[in-house]
């Protein structure tokens, strides 16, 4: 694939944020630290209250015209990892940490705001770029 088919939704992209930006901050909340599909440890988020919560399920549907998403988790990815890594991780000490990590954060106050809301262009899961 040549590196303008690779990129070609990056201005329907970009419209898309500027209409998510119009939403406005959305207030949320820390509920856990987990694994999320089994490739990284993720800090769940949750709407303050239902005003919030409707914000934030209207900002989500936007970007599904370039990749359509369904049912989605709000979070803030922490880390990935390889499940199948040649020193595999340790499910009672990886559940441990998990769980201490979710003592510390539940219930801080995480504001989304627009202005942080960038399109990045990556090509693995350690490599982004601004468009």
């Amino acid at each position: 694939m040549a590196v303008r088919e690779g990129f070609g939704g990056a201005v329907k992209a970009a419209e898309l944020v500027a209409r998510a930006r119009t939403i406005g901050p959305i207030r949320t909340r820390c509920t856990a630290v987990f694994s999320l599909m089994n490739t990284s440890v993720v800090v769940g988020i949750r709407a303050v209250d239902e005003g919030e919560h409707r914000k934030l399920l209207s900002a989500r549907p936007l970007f599904d015209e370039i990749v359509p998403s369904g049912p989605f988790t709000p979070h803030i990815t922490v880390a990935y990892y390889r499940p199948e890594a040649p020193t595999p991780l340790a499910p009672d000490a990886l559940r441990a940490v998990l769980g201490e990590l979710t003592a510390r954060v539940t219930g801080t106050p995480v504001m989304l705001t627009p202005e942080r809301l960038h399109v990045l262009h990556f090509d693995s899961m350690s490599n982004y770029w601004a468009v």
